[in-house]
């Protein structure tokens, strides 16, 4: 069994950032909790030899008390990143060394960029309830516009004649039956086909290289889907398999939102708005609930969806 970890003395080492009534004391307490910190990490100490036990906590600590008393510029290479900001405050005294100059600078850096991206993730996160409130930007026909092919393989192709024809008539506006109206929406229609032709022809694409990659099992692929073909009936799902592919197509275009793939949005006016950071802006853990939740079951999608015309 390894013997105690001694009690570090960091007052001559460390800079004093306590405005308390022992100021020495919470500078020692800072360093003692970043040493134990680091030592509860999967960080490399030092070489061991294949049949050697694992280093225990007070090992790790040791070792990582004495480099950063003997060399701090080798412990913030090492350990640099499982520091917190606060940490840095414990090596202002080694200011004007190189390399301490230069590891700190790295290592802020780092939390910039890990603050920007924390910032522009709430900003959206925001922005989409906003949007999901709002109604239109998430309402099924809106998100179709954007994604015809994937909605055509999650929902479309599945419609029912009578679904078809209910849903034709609600995007009928027939208080609104002018000219220039009836030719916007026959514009939107063109677009929208414009758009599932191209995304289609991206997805023919991709299929062609995966089957040019594995031509040696192209007969006996062919042989079972043609099987499959035969020997399978049309499937058609129930109301609540429809149902779990709406849900499952609306957290798609949620996911797609939040990593910045909606091409006509202008993130610009989002991710650099300072006006969401005065809103309410939820915990980490309730945004990582919301899009870790329990996804819908998996429902097989057939091949070939033809666009409703």
């Amino acid at each position: 069994m390894a013997a105690p970890m001694e009690e570090v003395d960091f007052k001559g080492t460390c800079t004093n950032r306590g405005n308390g009534n022992n100021p020495e004391a919470e500078v020692e307490h800072s360093c003692k909790e970043m040493i134990d910190r680091i030592a509860d990490t999967d960080a490399h100490f030092r070489h061991q030899q294949r049949d050697e036990a694992d280093l225990t906590h007070d090992e790790k600590a040791q070792i990582a008390k004495e480099i950063f008393h003997k060399n701090p510029s080798t412990f913030l290479s090492r350990f640099g990143k499982y520091l917190n900001e606060i940490d840095l405050d414990l090596f202002s005294h080694f200011k004007g060394d190189y390399e301490v100059d230069f590891h700190i600078s790295t290592i802020r850096k780092h939390f910039s960029m890990k603050q920007n991206r924390t910032e522009v993730h709430n900003r959206r996160y925001e922005a989409m309830l906003n949007l999901m409130k709002e109604g239109s930007y998430f309402s099924e026909e809106v998100m179709k516009a954007r994604e015809p092919l994937l909605y055509e393989q999650m929902i479309g192709q599945y419609l029912s004649e009578e679904e078809i024809e209910e849903k034709a008539q609600k995007e009928i506006d027939k208080s609104d039956l002018r000219f220039s109206r009836i030719l916007l929406n026959f514009m939107d229609n063109k677009e929208e086909t414009a758009r599932w032709q191209h995304q289609k022809s991206i997805e023919e694409g991709q299929m062609e290289e995966e089957d040019e990659s594995s031509e040696d099992n192209e007969s006996e692929l062919e042989e079972m889907s043609c099987q499959a073909a035969h020997g399978k009936e049309e499937w058609v799902p129930s109301a609540t398999e429809k149902q779990q592919m709406r849900d499952e197509f609306l957290h798609i275009m949620q996911e797609r939102f939040m990593e910045g793939q909606d091409e006509e949005f202008d993130y610009s006016k989002v991710d650099t708005n300072t006006d969401y950071d005065s809103l309410n802006i939820r915990e980490q853990d309730e945004q990582e609930k919301y899009f870790d939740e329990e996804q819908p079951e998996d429902v097989t999608v057939t091949a070939d969806p033809v666009l409703d015309q």
